[in-house]
């Protein structure tokens, strides 16, 4: 089949961006976006000690929005802790311009062929979660992240310290790095976390066991009607007492 044809749109921020000229910003060490803003790509971020996420494949689960790729992948290989290694990009469908992209920043891509329907989302975050642990045969956990946040300069940093409840206690199924309470006047004391029962959403880290031997095997069909995966997740009784 012939490949998709670019998702950027005239009213995009890549408007200006042939892939001839992605093609020469991928040639330079400093690349020069549209509004003059740069991106260093050859600069590895602060780490952070100690970094459990050295062995934690991220993927990136991108939408038909490449401005907000963009500023996702800016700041989500600048943050403290980041391995670009580790970041993996995943796409519904092929598309050059993008690949060319997540190449600009050093980042690894799955490309998936998802067709049209209420049920893009949860066919996408399935199989980009069963296409990352087969790229990373060894990891035993996975951050999957949402294709329309900004990203906190902290985020490996709360991961790392998260992970460890994660190894250690088995009536936890994810760590979610998004509160949909968390508000200013709410979300003061950046010590605390919460232990809830609400499904995980936007940023989160599973267990490769986890999908592997409960959610893989047992994910929603077409046929079953239930497109939003996070309800699912929340309401199948899959959790078992997580």
């Amino acid at each position: 089949p012939s490949p998709s044809p670019s998702p950027f749109s005239s009213s995009s921020p890549f408007s200006s961006l042939s892939s001839i000229s992605l093609f020469l910003l991928s040639l330079l060490k400093l690349r020069t976006l549209p509004g003059n803003s740069r991106i260093v790509t050859d600069v590895e971020p602060p780490q952070i000690t100690p970094n459990n996420m050295a062995d934690v494949p991220v993927v990136l689960i991108a939408r038909d929005q490449p401005g907000y790729l963009v500023s996702q992948l800016h700041s989500l290989t600048n943050a403290d802790g980041a391995i670009r290694s580790n970041i993996v990009v995943s796409f519904s469908k092929y598309a050059k311009d993008p690949l060319t992209l997540a190449d600009i920043f050093g980042v690894k891509t799955i490309q998936n062929n998802i067709s049209g329907g209420e049920s893009v989302m949860s066919d996408h975050i399935r199989m980009s979660l069963d296409k990352l642990f087969g790229q990373f045969p060894t990891a035993e956990y996975a951050v999957v992240i949402d294709g329309d946040l900004k990203i906190s300069t902290d985020i490996f940093s709360y991961f790392s310290q998260t992970l460890p409840l994660l190894r250690s206690d088995d009536t936890l199924y994810c760590v979610s790095a998004w509160n949909s309470h968390g508000f200013i006047n709410s979300s003061f004391d950046p010590s605390l976390v919460y232990r809830y029962e609400t499904p995980p959403g936007l940023a989160w880290m599973i267990k490769r066991s986890f999908f592997t031997e409960v959610l893989k095997s047992n994910w929603p069909r077409l046929d079953m009607k239930l497109f939003d995966w996070s309800v699912w997740m929340g309401k199948s009784g899959l959790a078992n007492g997580r």
